[in-house]
């Protein structure tokens, strides 16, 4: 994978940053640990650090400089179309000197230009490029946000890196104030959202963009892929051999490596169908799975279940409350921002047991939002001919629900329309009812950038689970794959995600809400492609149990009293926003065992551990 920073300063001689460079370079290290470079001119400085996966000897090396010196790069991902894109270029191949997907994008840059190369990539990315002659910058990141990308821009210059921290700790915003919109609408998704920064003119770069510094001017971001690209649906509904041989090519594409590579398996339908796939193509296979020792959150046994279908070599660790003091020293020194999802304990371990034999793994991630796989999407389908109601429609329809026992909530009087609604729940669990109280009087918090560049009319039960679809890919799915970065990019891990692939976006715009769902499941298109691999006699999967471990209760036991400390001690750069008595509260109420609010505590927790050890924090 690899990670990067780099700064263009309008006023100072870049000579001046030289210990943050190395500063930088340093705290990136577990992105990169195989090769670190440096690239500077006039008021110019790219530095990298390499995990090596394609091309290990120095020709796969960065920052990497085109053949005619026209642009240098420093690049953090995957790309997995290089032939495709060599054949559009008509680029010879005995110009590259190896064989790195860096080498071909310059290439590419050079022949068909910035935008109609983004256009054509199928990868996972974050890159700078610098173009030498006409002095421009432009950064990017892929079409799905699966590799991160930070930048701030100030009347100093501008600073861009893998890890927001090393925005926010440069002099050049050492002094910004707190953007509260964005704390706002962190405490509400439980990450820090596109387009916005915790910090006044520092930014999490949208995905699916593009945007370029000229003369000290910054663009615009410019989408190279439509952001409402899951509403175009096409009218030809693919049949399974048409869904099989598409995902057959990517996990054959997404196995092209120079070191060894495995996959994870929780026992879910995607991450089974990830796991099966590569073992067609590498009998070698190992897939991993971490467990906890609670019954109704475990999955080990339904992995195991299907690793023996498959016959995979098949690795399983269970983790208890007893390291669970281990695993949070990781969480806080892999998270580069705060993160809102305690999962990333199983993430983390999962990554950990990968790490000790491989440096590439194959995950299931995005299967359940292009294919409606989320209980909510089809309980949320109940109810859009209720919000296409007036108002006294609405009433007469909760009566007369709770006259024949489906009741209908009262609560749902309070969303304007079926769009409020559904965003309302890609917040995080309490987080409806406590970021008004946690942070008192604001109310003007936006709404995702990406989330307002989709606005549709929400008329039919189609439209409305169209737009849901959308939604989850640009808020949830986003929170998903930050947390899998950081997890893997820790224990220096490339996991790459067959799901997203540019190609499976496009054939999961072939199906409509309909033809994944039933009254009981979703992603019924890929249960349908894993059973047919299956034996007759294997039973269905049943619903997911979720990845998390018992955080509920250890809060209540071994971690009490390290949260205790944690949360009653406010960083003061957010002091004067953070509502002290809704702190005390939500601990007290969660203590008592009267509420669960374990998402809360975890997300003030992520907040001010990553405020004090890491916003500001150089050397």
């Amino acid at each position: 994978m690899c990670g990067f920073f780099g700064m263009v300063s309008f006023k100072d001689d870049i000579e001046k940053f030289g210990d943050f460079l190395n500063y930088a370079t340093d705290d990136l290290s577990r992105r990169g640990p195989d090769q670190k470079g440096v690239w500077k001119e006039e008021n110019v400085l790219l530095g990298f650090r390499r995990l090596a996966i394609r091309d290990l000897s120095q020709t796969g090396d960065q920052p990497m400089v085109s053949n005619t010196g026209k642009y240098v790069i420093v690049y953090n991902g995957e790309i997995y179309n290089i032939h495709e894109l060599l054949s559009w270029a008509v680029i010879d191949k005995l110009l590259l000197k190896g064989h790195s997907d860096t080498e071909v994008l310059l290439l590419c840059f050079e022949k068909m230009g910035i935008k109609e190369t983004l256009e054509r990539l199928d990868g996972i990315f974050a890159f700078a490029l610098y173009d030498v002659e006409n002095k421009t910058l432009t950064l990017a990141r892929d079409h799905a946000g699966i590799k991160p990308l930070y930048y701030g821009y100030s009347r100093q210059g501008i600073v861009f890196s893998s890890h927001y921290h090393l925005v926010t700790a440069h002099p050049f915003f050492s002094g910004s104030e707190v953007e509260v919109g964005a704390l706002c609408n962190y405490f509400k998704y439980g990450f820090i959202q596109e387009g916005e920064g915790l910090l006044k003119e520092t930014y999490n770069f949208p995905h699916g963009h593009f945007m370029t510094l000229a003369k000290q001017q910054l663009g615009k971001w410019t989408p190279f892929v439509s952001p409402c690209i899951l509403y175009e649906t096409e009218n030809t509904l693919p049949d399974n051999d048409e869904l099989r041989n598409c995902f057959e090519s990517i996990i054959e594409s997404q196995l092209i490596s120079d070191v060894p590579v495995g996959c994870f398996l929780s026992g879910g339908v995607d991450s089974s169908l990830t796991s099966a796939f590569a073992h067609g193509y590498k009998k070698d296979i190992t897939a991993f799975t971490v467990g906890v020792n609670e019954p109704e959150l475990d999955e080990t046994a339904e992995a195991a279940r299907f690793a023996g279908y498959f016959s995979l070599n098949h690795v399983i660790e269970t983790i208890d409350e007893r390291e669970i003091t281990a695993l949070l020293d990781d969480y806080d020194m892999s998270m580069a921002e705060p993160l809102a999802d305690y999962s990333s304990l199983m993430t983390l371990k999962v990554c950990e047991l990968a790490k000790k034999k491989f440096t590439v793994s194959l995950s299931g991630d995005g299967g359940d939002e292009l294919f409606w796989g989320y209980q909510r999407f089809w309980d949320a389908s109940n109810y859009v001919s209720f919000f296409n109601s007036s108002r006294i429609e609405k009433f007469l329809k909760i009566l007369r629900s709770r006259a024949i026992g489906k009741k209908i909530s009262f609560r749902l009087l309070k969303y304007k329309n079926f769009k409020d609604y559904y965003m309302s729940k890609q917040g995080i669990p309490g987080s409806e009812y406590w970021t008004v109280k946690l942070i008192p009087g604001w109310r003007n918090a936006k709404k995702p950038l990406l989330i307002r560049l989709i606005e549709r009319e929400v008329a039919t039960l189609n439209s409305a689970m169209l737009y849901a679809r959308e939604v989850e890919y640009h808020v949830h799915l986003q929170r998903v794959l930050l947390k899998v970065d950081r997890a893997s990019m820790y224990h220096s891990l490339e996991v790459r995600t067959p799901f997203l692939s540019r190609r499976m976006v496009d054939i999961s715009r072939k199906f409509n809400y309909n033809d994944c769902v039933d009254s009981t499941k979703g992603k019924l298109p890929l249960r349908d492609l894993l059973i047919s691999l299956l034996p007759s006699e294997a039973p269905d999967s049943g619903p997911k149990k979720g990845f998390s471990p018992p955080l509920a209760s250890w809060l209540r036991g071994t971690l009490k009293d390290r949260f205790e400390k944690r949360l009653f001690s406010i960083p003061a750069i957010f002091d004067i926003y953070i509502d002290k008595n809704s702190i005390q509260r939500i601990w007290r109420e969660h203590q008592s065992g009267q509420k669960d609010w374990t998402w809360m505590i975890w997300s003030i927790y992520s907040l001010f551990t990553w405020a004090d050890q890491k916003m500001f924090r150089v050397g």
